[in-house]
């Protein structure tokens, strides 16, 4: 997955595997892909880790083997932006603690998820489709950088599912903290971003909404606010 979104967005990346037929698999595709073990430090210095890569996605299914290839990538190159994967919330610490500039947790994502969305077959079906690529399903940014309708409303009146569309969350840059408002994160551009936003939450200039639903849907809501799309990725 993380191989074909890159590859449509023409994003330069290499695939280091064990397996060979994976790797043939990659070449076939189109894909640049070397058989090897990514925690050999002989290998990361001859892909040119320490100076010619910015970013390592470390996604073994492999606690142990992520953790250590973390250490070893961050060591070689203290500028690397690393994103390492966690089978378990306990590995999520060591991650961070070997050098992991994010962390994500399959399991733990899927099941807030699950929680949020259960009895609500709309949300299950646009992301359930946006895996499966089915191009008329996105999850596109509309940044609100003007004034629109929109703005000064609040999440239940604004009324996404009646739009047929389902607010994921917000990126914005005002001054929030965990105590007012629930599933709040930082970023590192020092904006912070809200997940599942709250119905009394109140959309202002300048936030950026995160956005599941049906292309034609999109347009529609697009074209009511007079804003630009941003596809996120």
């Amino acid at each position: 997955m993380v191989a074909k979104r890159f590859a449509a967005t023409r994003q330069r990346f290499m695939i280091i595997d064990l397996k060979e037929e994976k790797v043939k698999l990659a070449t076939k595709r189109g894909y640049l892909a070397v058989v090897g073990d990514a925690s050999d430090n002989e290998l990361l210095e001859t892909i040119g880790l320490h100076d010619r890569v910015h970013t390592l996605i470390c996604v073994t299914n492999n606690d142990v083997k992520n953790v250590f290839i973390t250490i070893s990538a961050r060591r070689m190159n203290a500028d690397l932006r690393i994103i390492s994967r966690a089978g378990s919330r306990e590995v999520v610490r060591k991650l961070t603690l070997a050098g992991a500039n994010h962390v994500i947790s399959p399991s733990e994502i899927v099941g807030q998820m699950a929680a949020e969305y259960v009895g609500r077959p709309v949300a299950f079906d646009a992301i359930y489709n946006i895996l499966r690529g089915k191009r008329n399903v996105l999850l596109e940014t509309v940044r609100i950088d003007k004034e629109t309708s929109v703005c000064g409303q609040s999440v239940s009146e604004v009324n996404f599912p009646q739009r047929k569309l389902l607010l994921f969350g917000i990126i914005t840059e005002r001054e929030w903290s965990a105590e007012d408002v629930h599933n709040l994160y930082l970023m590192e551009d020092e904006k912070f971003f809200i997940f599942k936003p709250a119905p009394e939450f109140r959309i202002k200039q300048g936030d950026m909404l995160i956005i599941f639903g049906y292309e034609l849907s999109l347009l529609h809501f697009r074209r009511e606010l007079g804003v630009e799309l941003f596809r996120a990725g």
